[in-house]
C-alpha cells in the first residue's frame, strides 16, 4: 500500500487538475528523470537505484518512493508509489523545483500545496488500521 502522488507538468504549470488535457502535457523525458533525480538524491541523501528506468527508487530511513515511469523515451506523467512513516517532504519540494512540476496528491485529487498539509497523515493512519501497525519503508 502506498501514498500515491502524481508529477504534472503543463505549459502553464496553473490549471486545476480537472481542466487538464492531454495537450497541454510537457513530458518527462528518461535523461531528464534520471540526471535530476540523481541530482535531488545526493543533495537530500537519499539513495537511489536507477538500474530499471521504468521503475527507479529513492530510499532514506524513514521512507522510500517508487517511480513509476514506463518503458517509453518519454513519460507524460509520473507515479510515485510512497511509503513509510514519514512524508518526504524535502524531496518532493526538490522534485516540484527540479522538474518544474506540479504534485497532484491522490487521495484527493488536488496539488500540493507546500503551505498546507498533505493527505499524507490520513493514508498513515488508515495504513495503520488497515494492516495493524506501521509500514516498512522498504
Amino acid at each position: 500500500m502506498s501514498w500515491d502522488v502524481i508529477m504534472i507538468r503543463t505549459k502553464n504549470n496553473n490549471e486545476p487538475p480537472d481542466s487538464i488535457s492531454d495537450d497541454m502535457l510537457v513530458p518527462f523525458t528518461q535523461t531528464e528523470i534520471i540526471m535530476k533525480l540523481k541530482k535531488i538524491s545526493e543533495y537530500i541523501n537519499a539513495g537511489y537505484d536507477f538500474s530499471d528506468p521504468s521503475w527507479q527508487i529513492m530510499t532514506a530511513d524513514n521512507w522510500s518512493v517508487e517511480f513509476n515511469i514506463g518503458d517509453g523515451d518519454e513519460a507524460a506523467a509520473i507515479m510515485l508509489c510512497i511509503r513509510g512513516n514519514n512524508e518526504p517532504t524535502e524531496l518532493l519540494k526538490e522534485i516540484a523545483i527540479e522538474f518544474g512540476t506540479r504534485l497532484l496528491d491522490g487521495s484527493n485529487g488536488e496539488f500540493i500545496d507546500f503551505t498546507h498539509p498533505t493527505c499524507f497523515d490520513a493514508y498513515k493512519a488508515y495504513r495503520d488500521k488497515i494492516f495493524g501497525g506501521s509500514e516498512n519503508t522498504k
